[in-house]
């Protein structure tokens, strides 16, 4: 099943907005025998 997306568009962020980049914790090292879920960001 091939999908295919289009980006979203993007602009500048007006005067006076802020954003906040969530903070991620990944494991610096893992393993085929890790699970998915040890390298994917909540």
């Amino acid at each position: 099943m091939i999908t295919q997306y289009n980006a979203l568009a993007s602009a500048p962020l007006k005067t006076g907005s802020s954003f906040v980049r969530p903070t991620q914790s990944l494991p610096e090292h893992v393993k085929l025998s890790n699970p998915a879920t040890d390298v994917m960001p909540i």
